[in-house]
């Protein structure tokens, strides 16, 4: 009994089998990342809530996001205190000088330039904060533990004061609390 002889295929043949195949599996890949896309993602913050958001609070294409960060983590939570808070922030900010090489040149004037660069907005496009988290106003400023924004004193080119208004949410009184330990009745 003589049996079929098995077909064999030629190099080019191979090869373009080889390239159908790699081109159904990028065109998989990318049908799979685009069908999880849209205008809703999961907030950190709260959870598996879903909920539509503005689009500056969406992390822009390309942000790498530190979801496993302090600043996550213990920002402004109940297991924390004020000057932990700000010693998480002051972590930021010294991670943001060795990341972000030109750092000391960057214009960073108020809350809202800092808190940009913290979401991401850096040569590097690393971010610490998402800017769904709970401590992001809609102004784009990073609040303290009772909903008012931190103040930032830039006071030379890698060295910035962190001032949190305190209970009675006013800037530049005594309950007022500065980074590195320091407060105003202190």
């Amino acid at each position: 009994m003589k049996t079929a002889p098995i077909p064999r295929f030629t190099g080019s043949v191979c090869w373009a089998l080889v390239l159908v195949l790699v081109l159904v599996l990028v065109l998989a890949v990318f049908w799979f990342v685009n069908s999880r896309g849209g205008n809703v993602i999961n907030n950190p913050v709260s959870g598996d809530i879903e909920e539509p958001l503005e689009e500056w609070r969406k992390l822009p294409a390309g942000i790498v996001w530190d979801a496993e960060s302090e600043f996550e983590k213990h920002y402004a939570k109940g297991d924390n205190t004020i000057r932990q808070d700000l010693e998480i922030v002051e972590a930021l900010l010294s991670h943001a000088v060795l990341l972000v090489k030109d750092f000391p040149s960057l214009f960073l004037a108020d809350n809202s330039d800092f808190t940009n660069l913290f979401m991401g907005h850096n040569k590097q496009k690393f971010a610490w904060v998402h800017p769904n988290h709970s401590s992001v106003s809609e102004e784009g400023e990073l609040l303290d533990r009772w909903g008012t924004p931190l103040f930032f004193h830039r006071e030379s080119a890698t060295a910035t004061t962190l001032r949190s208004a305190g209970e009675d949410r006013e800037l530049w009184t005594s309950d007022d609390i500065l980074s590195g330990g320091r407060g105003e009745g202190q």
